[in-house]
């Protein structure tokens, strides 16, 4: 991709403030795999889901003031390997931002907290096309 230079973007947390700019981020995501989406409700699940202690954890990438990606994860527990994991729900980065390593720096985000939790797996699940 020509012109990553101008492409510049920051990974943070994102913060129960960015909630409406995650919604949106979400109905992007979701008709990107053609899926369907309404945004009534998310506001107050999301409030209760990533407060602290909070079950979601979440990850923004900026630029230039404007969220161009995103990465949310849970941690969850494996009856199986009677262990915890990482669950990556989402990972999301606007068309405009694809292929310049936005992606990989999210899901960098996620491996990271996962060695921070002390947990060895991170499962992802998405579309087969």
């Amino acid at each position: 991709m020509s012109n990553t230079a101008s492409r510049a973007y920051t990974i943070r947390r994102v913060r129960e403030a960015d909630l409406n700019e995650l919604i949106g981020l979400c109905a992007e995501h979701a008709a990107y795999e053609r899926a369907d989406f309404s945004s009534g409700g998310k506001i107050e699940g999301l409030q209760r889901s990533i407060s602290e202690p909070g079950r979601l954890h979440g990850w923004f990438a900026e630029a230039q003031g404007r969220a161009i990606g995103y990465a949310t994860a849970t941690l969850e527990y494996s009856t199986w390997n009677a262990a915890e994991f990482v669950h990556m729900d989402c990972l999301f980065v606007v068309v405009e931002y694809r292929g310049t390593g936005t992606g990989s720096a999210l899901l960098h985000a996620v491996l990271q907290y996962a060695s921070q939790q002390g947990v060895d797996e991170v499962q992802w699940q998405t579309p087969g096309w």
